[in-house]
């Protein structure tokens, strides 16, 4: 299992087989045309035919909580947010 995040259609952080809740902050430099951030959940990304069996704590899916967008000192965006 892996995550990945795209920040303006580039990789950026990933996490790979995590079980555990997992702090994850990103920072990003302001810009007039805003981000785009994108979450990628990935199982069995090569395609593997056979693969041995999951373990019994693998969910096949994942959980992101309490996400927040905090604006250090600059002016906040005047965009809304694309739907």
């Amino acid at each position: 299992d892996i995550l990945l995040i795209y920040i303006d259609g580039e990789v950026g952080p990933q996490l790979a087989d995590v079980h555990e809740w997992t702090e994850l902050i990103i920072d990003l430099e302001p810009s007039d045309d805003g981000h785009r951030i994108d979450f990628s959940y990935q199982y069995n990304r090569f395609r593997v035919q056979d693969l041995p069996p999951s373990p019994a704590r693998r969910e096949g899916r994942i959980w992101i909580d309490n996400v927040e967008i905090v604006y250090d000192g600059g002016q906040p965006p005047t965009r809304p947010p694309v739907q």
